[in-house]
């Protein structure tokens, strides 16, 4: 997850370099999305400053912390990302959320390897 959100920041901080100044400047503020400008500042800005890059990297390093503590996340968290990473990919492609199927398997597959429910043998 942590890695997925480096990847996200990087290639949207070279695709809105260009747009930094105008958010430093206060551009996005009471700008109509609707108009061409407005509309790639906006959505630049959607996409990585006001994005779910930060907190994606938080819970991959959140994780990873748990983890190396004992402690698992709850399965809930698998399953509501999977749930999200399902609708995004299917919304629009192409994106980068069929990434995210990689630590949603993950998680779930630890979640029921700790309950003992699935084989090892079979993974």
């Amino acid at each position: 997850m942590a890695g997925i959100a480096v990847l996200h920041v990087i290639f949207w901080s070279v695709v809105t370099w260009a747009d930094w100044q105008a958010w430093v400047a206060g551009d996005l503020w009471g700008a109509d999305p609707a108009s061409a400008l407005e509309y790639r500042l906006h959505y630049g800005y959607w996409a990585l400053v006001g994005g779910f890059a930060v907190p994606l990297f938080l819970l991959g390093l959140l994780t990873v912390h748990l983890t190396r503590v004992g402690i698992s996340l709850p399965r809930y968290i698998g399953w509501v990302m999977l749930a999200w990473v399902l609708v995004a990919s299917a919304l629009m492609e192409p994106n980068g959320f069929p990434l995210g199927f990689i630590p949603t398997a993950l998680l779930l597959r630890a979640k029921y390897l700790q309950r003992g429910t699935m084989p090892s043998s079979t993974l």
